[in-house]
C-alpha cells in the first residue's frame, strides 16, 4: 500500500505545481502578449529624419494627416508643444488657423496603437504671409481684322517658271527683323573683367563725382538722433531750400577724391563677387540674382550701421528692395542727401544705368550650330548611388575645357546635354558626333549608370504667326520622330556591340535615355501668345506618344520658369500639367503607382515625365511659391498632387548661393519635390563643385555603407567582370564534362582535380564580386532567387553523387 500512497502524494504534488504554474503563466500573459507583439510586430513609425510639412499661410486654414506605419491600427496620436491655435486629434489630424506672424516652429508628434507600442517623429512647420498676386495687366485691344484677301488664281497644268533672281526689296524689309540663320542660346554670366571694363569704369567714375561733395566718413552720423535725419528731426530728403541742395554733377571729366573713388571701386567689388562665374540660363534670372545681391547687401550696410548707432535695424519688408527700376530715371544728376535714407540705399550703391550697363556686359551669346561633344571624366567614382531623389545636372557644350572636366558621376543621377536645337518646320539639327572619340562621353556615363538626356532647345515663335494648325501638327510630329530615332541611335563601336551579346547582361547601349524639351523666350505678344499655347501642347502630347510606343524606357523632362507656373495668365496651368502626366504614365489616382522602397511614385507605363523649374533668386521663396500653387489647386486629388510634386525638379545655378543657403535649398527640394538639378553640372576641380558635392551627400544620401569604394570599384569595371566570370564558367564546365567522359584524363593524377577545384574558385570570387555590387544584380542580392539558386545547385549535387554508377575497380 505504502506505493500507492506515495504515488498518490506525488500526482497531488504535481496537480498543485501544474495549477500554480498556470495561475502565474495567466497573470503575466498580458505582459508577454504586448512584447512579443511589439517584438515580433513591424516596426511601428511616424517617419524618419526631421519631416517637414507643407506650409502654412497666415489667416488661412491649415490641415493635415499624419499617417503612421507599422504596428496594428487603430492608431492614436498625440503632439505637444504645438505652435499657437493648432491641435492634433486622436485620429491624427493636425488643424488650426496659422497666428498672425510668420514663423518656423518644430515640434514632437507621437503615436500609439492597440498593443500600446509607441514612436515619436519631429516635425517642422512653416508659416508664411499671404502671397499677393502682381496685378494683372491691362489686355490691349484685339487687332483689327484684316479684309480678306482675293482668292488665289486656279493653277495652270503647266509647270510654273523659274524663279527671277531678286534685284530689289520694299523699304518696308528693311526694317523687319531677319530670321537668324541657326539657333543660338542667351546665357548671363559676370566674370572678373568686369571691374576692368572701359563702360563700367565710366559709370563707377561717374558715382564717384556724385559722391565727392557727400561726407561719408565714420563719423558722418555722429550728432543724429536717427538715420536720414538731421537734428530737428527732420528727413533730409524732404529739404525743399535749393541753397541747401548738391548742385548738379554730370561731367565725368571734374576732379574726384582719390580715396572716394578708390573706395567706390572696392564696394563695387565687394557688391558683385559672390555674382562671378555664375552662369545664369536667361536674362530674368539673372536680373533677380542682380536684385537679390543687391537687396541683400543694402540689409548687411543697414543692419551694420544700425548697430554702430545703437539704433534698431528697419524691418527688410519695409525696405522696397528691389527698386521699381522702371520708375526710376536712367541718369541721375543730383547728388544725394547726406545722410541718406536707407530705403535709397540700393539706387545709390547701384544705379538704373549701371545695371543695365552690367545686363547687357552679362549676356552671352553661343551658337547651336556644330557643338562639340562633352569632355568630362569619372574615374573612381563608382556608380549612381541609392539616393532619396532624381539628381540632375545640365552640361552646356561650351563649358568644355581643354582637359576633361572632372564629375562625380555617383551623386547625378541624370545629365542633360544641351547640344540639340529644331528649326521652325520641326526638322532637328543634330550634331556631327560619328567617330568614336566624339561618343567617349556617352560611353563614360553609361559606365556610371549616370542617364543621358538630350535638350531640344528653341527661342524663337515669330513662324507661329502665319502657322496654320495642320503645319503646327506636321512639324511636331516630325520633331518627335526625329528626336526620338536620335537618342535610340546604338553605338557602334566594338565594346559597345560587344555589350549586346554578353549572355544574361545583353544591353544595345544607345546615345541616350530620355528628352529635355526646352522652349526658352516665350512670347507675351497677343498676336503670338495664343498659337504658342496651342503648339505647345500639340508638341508635348507627340513627344509622348512618340516615346510611348517605343519598347525602351524613357524620361520626358519639360523645363519651366518658376514665373511660368505663378504669375498671373501663365501659359502653365496645374490641371494641364496634371493631364500631360496621366497622358504620359497612366496615373493611378488610387495609389497604385507608389514604390514601396522610398515612397515615390513610379510610372506605369515606359515613360516618366518630369518637369524641371528654372528657379529665380531668392530660391527658397520660388520653391515655396510653387509648392503653394500645386498643394493649393483644388481641381487635382490629394493622391495626384503628390505625385506631381514628384516630378517636380527645381534647377540652381550653381556657386549662386552660399553654403548654409544652399543646404536649406537642398533640403527643402529633397522633402517636398522630387529631386533638384543644378545649371551646370558641379565640376569637381572648383570650390563650388565640391562644396555641391557635399551638400548632395548630407541630403539625399542616406547612408554610405562600409564598402562603398569596393561597389564602386565592381560597379565601374562590371562588364570586365561579367564577361571574365562567363568565360570562366564555360571554361570550367567543358573541362568537367571532359573530365567526366575520358578515363585518359581522369587518371592524370590530382593536378586535373585540382584545377578544376581552383577554377571553380575563381568562379565563385567572380560572382561573389559581382553580387555584391554589380547593379544588374540588385534584385538578386535583395529577394530570396539567390537562396532559391543554391538550395537547386545543393540538390543537384547531391543527386548526382547518389545516382552515379558505382563500378569496381578490376
Amino acid at each position: 500500500m505504502r506505493p500507492r500512497v506515495h504515488l498518490l502524494a506525488a500526482l497531488r504534488q504535481a496537480v498543485l505545481y501544474a495549477g500554480c504554474a498556470a495561475l502565474m503563466l495567466l497573470g503575466c500573459m498580458p505582459w508577454v502578449a504586448k512584447a512579443a507583439s511589439c517584438a515580433d510586430m513591424q516596426l511601428l513609425r511616424l517617419g524618419s529624419g526631421v519631416v517637414t510639412l507643407p506650409s502654412g499661410t497666415v489667416g488661412q486654414p491649415y490641415q493635415y494627416t499624419l499617417h503612421a506605419t507599422g504596428g496594428e491600427p487603430p492608431y492614436t496620436y498625440h503632439a505637444g508643444s504645438l505652435p499657437p491655435g493648432f491641435t492634433v486629434s486622436p485620429a491624427g489630424e493636425l488643424s488650426g488657423e496659422p497666428s498672425p506672424l510668420p514663423l518656423i516652429t518644430v515640434f514632437v508628434a507621437g503615436v500609439r496603437d492597440q498593443h500600446d507600442c509607441t514612436a515619436q517623429q519631429t516635425y517642422k512647420l512653416s508659416i508664411v504671409a499671404p502671397w499677393q498676386p502682381s496685378p494683372q495687366p491691362v489686355p490691349k485691344p484685339a487687332p483689327k481684322p484684316k479684309p480678306p484677301e482675293p482668292p488665289a488664281p486656279p493653277p495652270t497644268p503647266k509647270e510654273p517658271p523659274a524663279p527671277k533672281s531678286l534685284t530689289t526689296l520694299p523699304l518696308t524689309d528693311t526694317l523687319a527683323a531677319p530670321f537668324p540663320s541657326e539657333s543660338a542660346v542667351d546665357v548671363y554670366m559676370l566674370t572678373a573683367d568686369i571691374f576692368k571694363d572701359k563702360d563700367v569704369l565710366i559709370e563707377l567714375k561717374q558715382m564717384t563725382v556724385d559722391a565727392t561733395p557727400v561726407d561719408i566718413s565714420a563719423n558722418a552720423t555722429d550728432g543724429k538722433d536717427d538715420v536720414g535725419k538731421d537734428d530737428t528731426g527732420k528727413d533730409d530728403a524732404s529739404n525743399d531750400d535749393p541753397a541747401q541742395q548738391h548742385p548738379p554733377v554730370n561731367d565725368v571729366d571734374q576732379p574726384v577724391d582719390e580715396t572716394i573713388e578708390a573706395d567706390v571701386n572696392a564696394q563695387f567689388q565687394r557688391l558683385l563677387k559672390p555674382l562671378l562665374d555664375v552662369e545664369y540660363p536667361g536674362e530674368e534670372l539673372f536680373k533677380a540674382a542682380l536684385d537679390t545681391r543687391l537687396c541683400r547687401f543694402s540689409a548687411d550696410l543697414i543692419t551694420a550701421t544700425a548697430n554702430k548707432n545703437k539704433l534698431a535695424a528697419p524691418v527688410d519688408e519695409e525696405s522696397g528692395c528691389p527698386p521699381k527700376w522702371d520708375d526710376l530715371p536712367e541718369k541721375v544728376v543730383n547728388t544725394p542727401s547726406n545722410p541718406l535714407p536707407w530705403k535709397e540705399l540700393p539706387q545709390w550703391l547701384m544705379s538704373r544705368a549701371m545695371r543695365d550697363l552690367l545686363i547687357a556686359k552679362a549676356r552671352r551669346s553661343h551658337s547651336l550650330l556644330q557643338p562639340p561633344a562633352p569632355l568630362w571624366s569619372g574615374k573612381g567614382c563608382g556608380c549612381v548611388r541609392q539616393l532619396s531623389g532624381e539628381t540632375y545636372g545640365f552640361y552646356p557644350y561650351w563649358h568644355n575645357a581643354d582637359k576633361p572636366v572632372p564629375l562625380d558621376f555617383s551623386l547625378i543621377s541624370r545629365i542633360n546635354v544641351f547640344a540639340l536645337w529644331f528649326r521652325d518646320n520641326g526638322d532637328l539639327v543634330e550634331p556631327t558626333w560619328k567617330a568614336q572619340q566624339s561618343t567617349d562621353f556617352i560611353r563614360e556615363a553609361h559606365s556610371h549608370r549616370t542617364a543621358l538626356d538630350y535638350t531640344l532647345y528653341h527661342n524663337d515663335w515669330r513662324f507661329l504667326k502665319s502657322a496654320t494648325d495642320d503645319e503646327i501638327t506636321a512639324m511636331t510630329q516630325r520633331l518627335a520622330v526625329q528626336a526620338a530615332k536620335f537618342i535610340d541611335t546604338p553605338l557602334d563601336d566594338l565594346a559597345s556591340r560587344s555589350h549586346a551579346w554578353v549572355p544574361g547582361f545583353a544591353e544595345v547601349e544607345r546615345y541616350g535615355n530620355g528628352l529635355t524639351l526646352y522652349l526658352d523666350k516665350i512670347p507675351t505678344d497677343d498676336d503670338v501668345r495664343p498659337a504658342f499655347k496651342r503648339y505647345l501642347d500639340k508638341q508635348i502630347r507627340e513627344l509622348i506618344d512618340e516615346l510611348r510606343r517605343r519598347d525602351r524606357r524613357y524620361v520626358l523632362n519639360i523645363v519651366v520658369r518658376d514665373e511660368d507656373l505663378t504669375a498671373q495668365g501663365s501659359v502653365w496651368q496645374v490641371e494641364r500639367m496634371t493631364d500631360y502626366l496621366r497622358l504620359a504614365e497612366s496615373v493611378d489616382p488610387r495609389g497604385g503607382n507608389v514604390a514601396s522602397e522610398n515612397a515615390r511614385a513610379r510610372s506605369s507605363t515606359n515613360l516618366t515625365l518630369r518637369y524641371l523649374v528654372l528657379l529665380r533668386q531668392p530660391t527658397e521663396r520660388g520653391m515655396r511659391k510653387v509648392l503653394s500653387m500645386i498643394d493649393g489647386d483644388k481641381k487635382i486629388d490629394e493622391e495626384e498632387c503628390r505625385i506631381l510634386l514628384h516630378r517636380v525638379i527645381p534647377i540652381l545655378s550653381t556657386g549662386a548661393s552660399a553654403e548654409p543657403e544652399l543646404f536649406e535649398d537642398l533640403a527643402y527640394a529633397s522633402d517636398n519635390f522630387g529631386g533638384a538639378g543644378f545649371w551646370a553640372v558641379p565640376s569637381l576641380d572648383e570650390p563650388a563643385g565640391k562644396m555641391t558635392a557635399g551638400r548632395i551627400r548630407a541630403s539625399f544620401l542616406q547612408r554610405i555603407p562600409r564598402a562603398e569604394q569596393l561597389n564602386a570599384w565592381i560597379c565601374e569595371y562590371r562588364w570586365p567582370l561579367r564577361v571574365a566570370a562567363e568565360g570562366l564558367l564555360l571554361i570550367w564546365l567543358v573541362a568537367f564534362v571532359i573530365y567526366q567522359s575520358s578515363c585518359r584524363f581522369r587518371q592524370v593524377g590530382l593536378v586535373y582535380p585540382l584545377g578544376l577545384l581552383l577554377g571553380a574558385i575563381a568562379f565563385l570570387i567572380l560572382g561573389a564580386l559581382l553580387l555584391v555590387g554589380d547593379p544588374r544584380l540588385s534584385q538578386l542580392r535583395q529577394g530570396n532567387a539567390l537562396l532559391g539558386l543554391l538550395l537547386i545547385v545543393l540538390i543537384a549535387i547531391i543527386g548526382y553523387h547518389m545516382l552515379k554508377p558505382r563500378v569496381e575497380k578490376p
